[in-house]
C-alpha cells in the first residue's frame, strides 16, 4: 500500500473518530439535561442550613444546570399555558442587598393572590450560575398578599444571600392561589 494512501486512510480514521465523539458527546449532554432534578431530603436539608436562600421543598423537579439557550427552550415548552408566567427575570444589587427580580405576568382568568415557584440563575455569558450556599443553581420564591388581575403583571423581588456572579434568571410558576379561592399548581408535565 502506498504511503499517501496509509496517511489518507489515517486521517479518514482520525476525523471520523473525531465526529463520532462529538455526536455521542453531544447526545449524552443533551440527555443529561432533558433529564430533570427531583430535590431530595437530603437537598433540602443540606441546602437549608444556615443563612442559606429558601429551598424548593422535596419532591419539586427542577431542570438541570445548563447554558441559558436551553434553558429557556425547555421552560418555554413547560410553561406554555401555565396562568401566571415570569416575563423577565434578573439578579441585582438594591440598597446594597443582592435581589432576585421578577416580574409576573397573569394569563389565568382570576386574581392572584400567592405564588410558589423556582428561579434559576445564569452569569452573564449565559452559563448557569449559582444562586444558593449549597451551590445550586436555583432557589424557591414566594409571594403572598398579591393583587394581580387577570392580563396584569406585577414586580416582585426577593432577599438572596448567596448569588455567586449571576446576573440573568428564569423562572417558573409551580403553584398559584387566587383571591377567589380557587388554586392551580403544576403537574410536573414535561419534567
Amino acid at each position: 500500500m502506498p504511503r499517501y494512501a496509509i496517511i489518507v486512510l489515517v486521517v479518514v480514521v482520525l476525523v471520523s473518530g473525531l465526529l463520532v465523539g462529538w455526536f455521542v458527546g453531544r447526545w449524552d449532554l443533551e440527555r443529561r439535561w432533558s433529564e430533570p432534578r427531583t430535590i431530595t431530603e437530603e437537598d433540602v436539608r443540606r441546602s437549608s442550613e444556615g443563612d442559606a436562600d429558601p429551598t424548593p421543598p422535596a419532591g419539586t423537579h427542577v431542570l438541570a444546570a445548563m447554558p441559558i439557550q436551553r434553558s429557556r427552550a425547555a421552560l418555554r415548552a413547560l410553561v406554555e399555558g401555565d396562568p401566571v408566567r415570569v416575563r423577565v427575570g434578573s439578579i441585582g444589587r438594591s440598597d446594597g442587598e443582592m435581589y432576585l427580580h421578577l416580574t409576573l405576568e397573569n394569563h389565568g382568568s382570576c386574581a392572584v393572590r400567592e405564588i410558589d415557584g423556582v428561579a434559576y440563575g445564569f452569569d452573564a455569558w449565559g452559563r448557569s450560575a449559582r444562586l444558593n450556599r449549597g451551590g445550586e443553581h436555583y432557589v424557591a420564591f414566594h409571594a403572598t398578599d398579591l393583587d394581580v388581575a387577570p392580563g396584569g403583571s406585577a414586580f416582585e423581588e426577593y432577599p438572596l444571600h448567596h448569588p455567586d456572579i449571576g446576573s440573568i434568571a428564569l423562572a417558573q410558576v409551580d403553584r398559584v392561589g387566587c383571591t377567589d379561592g380557587t388554586s392551580w399548581a403544576r403537574t410536573q408535565r414535561g419534567l
